[in-house]
């Protein structure tokens, strides 16, 4: 359990358990994607990855990677989604029709490179030790080529940028792995970028020596 980080009023008195939080939030959960972040994804699938690429969607939420991916016109026969909260896959199934598999918070119930690309949508930000970050990362290249990660960049002093959210040294952990950044590219966060205090960042990051799986 982490406690809130000061300065942010009152939040700062709140305690974090990810399961516990997400549970009680799944119940009344609206979430919605950045255009940059969306324009983002859709390009690097469309020139790293196959026509009718394998995605695998890690903590998917209420599907809305899928439906973004769909959208584009996107082949998403061979799209997989997993979560660990039990409403938001219920809710999900609910608003798409697609039911994501379950998932434990740390293995995945894949099989080694079983997926072109694995993306982690806002997830890594809300766990706390960057140790579990560096496993999560490493768990998501043990099934898939690629990983797209939609994330924080840190800018400024604070560490925390809410009561569920960390920073993290996400290139010092791709260091650590061995993993070779393909793209990063920053993302607006509702202004963050004019008040030079808080922007996203979205990576695209692989194996070092492996190659695109896009079909020329």
């Amino acid at each position: 359990m982490v406690q809130g980080p000061p300065g942010l009023g009152d939040q700062a008195s709140m305690s974090y358990t990810p399961l516990e939080y997400w549970t009680r939030k799944s119940e009344t959960y609206r979430a919605g994607h950045l255009k940059d972040e969306d324009a983002n994804f859709i390009e690097m699938v469309k020139t790293h990855l196959p026509e009718s690429p394998r995605i695998l969607d890690v903590g998917s939420g209420l599907g809305l990677t899928y439906e973004v991916t769909k959208e584009a016109g996107i082949d998403v026969t061979n799209f997989k989604m997993c979560d660990f909260i039990k409403h938001f896959i219920d809710r999900c199934e609910e608003a798409i029709g697609v039911r994501p598999d379950y998932w434990d918070g740390k293995t995945l119930p894949y099989e080694d490179d079983s997926f072109d690309m694995a993306v982690s949508w806002s997830v890594m930000l809300h766990i706390v030790e960057e140790e579990e970050v560096e496993a999560f990362i490493k768990e998501h290249m043990r099934v898939a080529q690629y990983l797209f990660i939609a994330t924080w960049k840190e800018e400024g002093a604070r560490q925390h940028v809410g009561v569920h959210c960390f920073q993290h040294d996400y290139e010092g952990i791709f260091e650590r792995l061995g993993l070779e950044v393909v793209e990063a590219r920053p993302a607006n966060w509702r202004g963050s970028k004019e008040k030079g205090r808080f922007r996203r960042i979205n990576y695209l990051v692989r194996k070092k020596g492996s190659e695109d799986t896009s079909e020329e």
